[in-house]
């Protein structure tokens, strides 16, 4: 009886080769380095209840995080891993909760908690430096 060796090899090859795959697709470039970035936002001297903050590099990715209680912790790729090394544009948006309205009574727009200039990097006078360590970065927005 002759057994044929391509016949059973094939298979096996086939498995290493994908597992090859993987494991160099795991090396792949990981994308620019981050920092953690954390931090207060205030307004009027009180804390910014919720909103959305923003960190814009002049190039690579954006990082935001979402205002809770006037802290926010920054993300580029995965929770937590703060922002791109270098200068950033920043924005701060913070509209009043309206998530238990009835469509009908949501308009008009109530007023944004923060100012509107907040909103747009050319205009809202916001930056930041991120470094390569641990960023506390506080905003006093006026």
């Amino acid at each position: 009886m002759r057994i044929d060796m391509r016949k059973h090899l094939l298979p096996l090859v086939s498995g290493m080769a994908c597992l090859l795959a993987v494991l160099l697709g795991g090396c792949a470039n990981p994308g620019p380095k981050t920092a953690p970035v954390k931090g207060a936002i205030t307004y009027a001297g009180n804390a910014v209840p919720h909103g959305t903050i923003m960190f814009q590099p002049a190039e690579g990715p954006a990082a935001t995080a979402e205002i809770k209680a006037g802290v926010y912790i920054l993300k580029t790729f995965k929770d937590g891993d703060g922002a791109v090394l270098g200068n950033h544009k920043v924005t701060v948006i913070s509209l009043p909760d309206q998530s238990g309205l009835l469509p009908e009574n949501r308009n008009p727009l109530p007023a944004p908690i923060v100012p509107l200039k907040f909103s747009f990097p050319d205009q809202s006078g916001l930056s930041a430096a991120v470094e390569d360590k641990q960023n506390v970065i506080n905003f006093d927005l006026k």
